[in-house]
């Protein structure tokens, strides 16, 4: 979680993003990435995307997994509230499916204050995500593609 937490807060600043808009992010996208490591793999480790950029105006969060996609849980590990959390946190979300099959979150924040590149193609960044039992001891890193 550090390296997507970072990687998201450098880009919201990068984008001229205010203290309070940086801070709706990062939990937004915490929040985000611990329903993929509950939710999309069930015991096992898996892939979470995640693309940030500047369309329109807006700093948009894309956070793909692989895993199972959005589905109900009657046996759900959390306390329900993360969806809810992100909705809060956020201009605009939506959930669906990605290109795989697993779930995709987008999340979208009005910018007050132009970034010096409006318009910049979205950072990408995959991570591993750990089986949900391992989320304490879970190491989250890979690579940063384009």
């Amino acid at each position: 979680m550090p390296l997507i937490r970072g990687t998201v807060t450098a880009a919201a600043a990068d984008a001229g993003a205010t203290p309070g808009q940086i801070d709706a992010a990062r939990l937004a996208v915490t929040e985000a990435a611990t329903n993929v490591v509950l939710h999309a793999y069930d015991a096992t480790a898996g892939s979470i995307h995640v693309r940030v950029g500047v369309i329109d105006g807006e700093l948009q969060i894309v956070i793909d997994d692989d895993g199972f996609g959005i589905r109900p849980r009657t046996d759900s590990p959390g306390i329900g509230a993360g969806l809810s959390i992100i909705a809060r946190s956020c201009e605009s979300l939506e959930v669906g499916s990605g290109a795989s099959g697993g779930g995709r979150m987008r999340m979208r924040f009005a910018l007050t204050s132009k970034p010096a590149a409006a318009g910049s193609p979205p950072d990408a960044l995959t991570a591993q995500a750990p089986a949900p039992r391992d989320c304490r001891r879970a190491h989250v890193g890979n690579t940063s593609s384009s």
